[in-house]
């Protein structure tokens, strides 16, 4: 067991964030993680384990953020609340302890400061609304199974006895 201290957790939430940009923006996780960290290696295991976790709820950021937001985010600030709300579904950490760090997150960084408010409002609204939202989202497939519209449909398609069954088995991978 190891006795290092974790780095907070607003330093993780910024760099998963950086690299939550870079996947979105076509590059492979590893590509992302390596380019977002090169300056920082060493926080390699807890932004991994973030921007997983990310990746694993992206139907569902996506979804919120729409519905959170009255409008869509500039791209910095949409991945820091994408990363944050991931960890908030996650429920690994205390609900203000994610929205606190994500806030100091945004500071950290010149191009999400002036976001900064904006995120602890969304990321508030998300905790004030989150049982009903994710009642709601529940209805969408892409967020269920949280697979692309396209890839649910070919499956319909291809297996319409068993398009549900193959869809929930891809969600444990």
């Amino acid at each position: 067991m190891s006795t290092a201290e974790s780095p907070p957790l607003a330093d993780v939430l910024r760099y998963a964030a950086a690299a939550w940009q870079l996947f979105r923006g076509g590059r492979s996780i590893d590509r992302a993680l390596t380019a977002a960290l090169a300056d920082r290696a060493e926080l390699r295991p807890p932004v991994q384990d973030a921007l997983y976790t990310a990746v694993r709820h992206l139907a569902a950021s996506d979804r919120l953020v729409e519905r959170l937001a009255a409008r869509a985010p500039a791209a910095e600030a949409a991945a820091l609340l994408a990363v944050a709300l991931a960890q908030l579904l996650r429920d690994r950490h205390a609900a203000h302890t994610v929205v606190d760090q994500a806030v100091a997150a945004a500071h950290q960084s010149p191009s999400t400061r002036g976001a900064s408010g904006f995120i602890n409002a969304v990321l508030r609204n998300f905790l004030r609304r989150q049982a009903t939202l994710l009642a709601e989202l529940q209805a969408d497939a892409t967020v269920r199974y949280n697979l692309p519209a396209w890839w649910i449909e070919r499956l319909r398609a291809e297996h319409p006895g068993e398009w549900m069954a193959i869809a929930d088995s891809q969600r444990q991978l």
